[in-house]
């Protein structure tokens, strides 16, 4: 699974969840939801492929629905990860 396949179905994807992406960060990177261990650090599928924590779904909905509703236009799901990506390395 990749990032764009994740961001495809995020409104379908449990808010409690966290996305983990393998570094460097796109688009097309190697990617997984799971759930945060309560101890925190990565869960053990993702660190199977390496992947860093990205964002919690909960995040990623939000700033994606006050970012569209700024918009004229749907942008593609590549247009979408791009954006979050932004976020998550300079905002979060």
């Amino acid at each position: 699974m990749t990032l764009n396949d994740i961001i495809k179905q995020i409104d379908r994807l449990d808010d409690e969840s966290t996305i983990y992406v393998k570094k460097p960060w796109s688009p097309d990177s190697e990617a997984i939801v799971a759930t945060e261990p309560d101890e925190g650090g990565v869960p053990d599928e993702a660190a199977k492929i390496n992947a860093e924590y990205f964002l919690e779904i909960f995040l990623a909905n939000e700033f994606l629905e006050g970012w569209l509703s700024n918009l004229g236009q749907e942008p593609s799901v590549k247009d979408q990860c791009l954006r979050l990506i932004k976020y998550a390395k300079n905002d979060v």
